[in-house]
């Protein structure tokens, strides 16, 4: 009798045993696979791909965790999952977080309607101790999807939105100076104006305000150019046939919509000793998401100032 207690303890603790070994193996390989999933993401280059359409709508931190919410999908894709990328201005490691993905029906009716793009919402969460409060994030996006061939591709894009100290950012605070215009008009737009871009080096600015964009240049960038500089404007539209009858021809011809403004006295502005010049367009009222702008010389053969970006979408 004795002798079949100890067997069946023999047995017990040998189930348990290999329980653990089990248990401890299948916890190591998923830490394993997550290290290496996120050493992929990280290595991947930043792309531009007019088809990714994506937004940040909020950061937020509550208990403790900083929250990321918005959403992001490719054109005639389905989505697979999605990864947020914090891309420090220090020398840390980028830092990866695997989203939780849910359905955003009032994003997809409006890029796609009726296409099933699958789970287009997305949250990330972290511990806000995990980020230093003296360096921002640039936000990425890795997006997992669905390609022609129903292979799982994947992209990984920049959202042009930052992370300091918890709050959400068009730009780099570290880095970031404002032009110096004192103007009533065009100091409601720096003020109050959504960000799009910004060179501090070249010396242009891109904002948009109640539906009107604005490049405002440094005149420095200007100085020596044998011709008058401009302001190109491209606009990529979601759907082409929304496209003004009188624009359809040249859009046709280039694939985006075009304009261009060349830069006169009435551009100028002079602040003490900088000279700024200001140009502005209303923008359409067709569906878009990407536009390419900035300022060229010397005829119109080289951009001095450039930037391209995606708009938002959703208010």
């Amino acid at each position: 009798m004795e002798q079949k207690k100890t067997t069946i303890w023999h047995t017990l603790i040998c189930v348990v045993l290999v329980c653990l070994i089990w248990g401890g193996y299948f916890v190591a390989r998923g830490k394993i696979d997550k290290d290496l999933k996120e050493d992929e993401v990280r290595g991947l280059k930043v792309e531009l791909d007019r088809d990714v359409l994506s937004q940040i709508e909020q950061v937020s931190v509550k208990d403790g965790a900083l929250l990321i919410e918005g959403w992001a999908l490719r054109r005639d894709s389905k989505n697979q999952s999605t990864y947020i990328v914090l891309k420090s201005s220090g020398t840390e490691e980028d830092i990866v977080i695997q989203a939780n993905c849910t359905e955003r029906t009032d994003v997809d009716s409006i890029v796609e309607d009726g296409y099933d793009f699958g789970k287009t919402g997305f949250s990330a969460k972290l511990k806000d101790e995990e980020l230093r409060s003296d360096v921002s994030y640039e936000i990425l996006i890795v997006l997992e999807y669905e390609g022609e061939d129903n292979q799982v591709q994947q992209k990984k894009i920049t959202t042009n939105r930052y992370i300091y100290s918890g709050e959400l950012y068009r730009y780099r605070p570290e880095e970031f100076v404002k032009p110096e215009i004192e103007e009533t008009e065009i100091r409601e737009v720096i003020d109050n104006g959504s960000l799009y871009g910004y060179d501090m080096e070249k010396g242009g600015w891109t904002y948009e305000c109640k539906g009107t964009m604005y490049w405002i240049l440094d005149g420095k960038q200007f100085e020596g150019l044998n011709s008058t500089p401009s302001v190109p404007v491209l606009i990529y539209p979601l759907h082409g046939e929304q496209i003004p009858e009188d624009r359809t021809e040249q859009y046709m011809e280039r694939g985006y919509d075009y304009y261009e403004i060349y830069l006169n006295d009435s551009h100028r502005f002079v602040n003490g000793e900088k000279t700024y010049y200001v140009v502005s367009l209303e923008l359409p009222e067709y569906l878009f998401a990407y536009v390419r702008a900035g300022s060229y010389g010397n005829g119109g053969t080289d951009w001095i100032y450039k930037e391209e970006f995606q708009m938002d979408i959703m208010e």
